[in-house]
């Protein structure tokens, strides 16, 4: 066997993999898994902050309660994050078995519906991070000021206020990420409608041209 032959069967190898759809469905799935273990990369970069500037942090107040409940604080939103994290990283990878519901190897239309389902699922991912991350942080943070009364916090009813903004905050954060989600889930089911379409009118030609055969046969 020449190197001719090599790299023609190489080609034809490739060639067969674009046309059957493989060439683009694996490298989408090993997008989804390379996103799911980004999604611990922010949580790391904070804890990295943390440890660099820990003397910040313990200097924060010169009272022993404050300290501590700083601390406290922190690690619990730290862990939420790699909690986070770890739900996101479920979460692209449920989103690789849910191509093969999409598209599958050998149908005609293929790019369509993997853009489409990339758009829908980082859509997805952002209205995870804005709904859950910001409003468990504020709570948090709420938490911290009542147990220290930092920032006056029992002082003219700030308690009160600090509470409407976190529960306004949390109310836009949701509604931000059901809008988020709305608008990409929008937008992937357009390209899927019209990868829909292009289906229906391929069937209805191979039904029409099975229907027509036979009675260009008997003439």
């Amino acid at each position: 066997m020449n190197v001719i032959t090599i790299i023609k069967d190489w080609m034809y190898a490739l060639m067969r993999t674009i046309d059957n759809g493989s060439f683009f469905i694996k490298p989408q799935k090993w997008v989804y898994f390379l996103y799911g273990i980004l999604a611990f990369v922010f949580p790391i970069f904070v804890t990295i902050k943390i440890f660099d500037k820990g003397d910040v942090y313990l200097r924060y107040s010169e009272i022993f309660w404050t300290k501590f409940v700083a601390i406290i604080a922190i690690v619990l939103f730290v862990v939420y994050m790699y909690l986070i994290a770890y739900l996101v990283f479920l979460f692209w990878k449920s989103r690789i078995d849910n191509i093969d519901a999409h598209v599958k190897v050998g149908d005609n239309i293929v790019a369509m519906p993997l853009f489409a389902h990339l758009i829908k699922s980082i859509g997805e991912c952002f209205g995870v991070y804005i709904g859950l991350l910001p409003p468990v942080g504020g709570a948090l943070f709420y938490v911290f000021t009542l147990l220290t009364g930092e920032m006056d916090f029992y002082h003219d009813w700030h308690f009160i206020g600090y509470l409407l903004l976190w529960a306004l905050m949390s109310f836009l954060c949701v509604l931000v990420a059901w809008f988020i989600v709305f608008f990409f889930r929008f937008c992937s089911e357009r390209i899927t409608v019209l990868a829909q379409i292009a289906n229906d009118v391929r069937d209805l030609g191979d039904i029409h041209r099975a229907a027509v055969m036979p009675e260009e046969e008997n003439q």
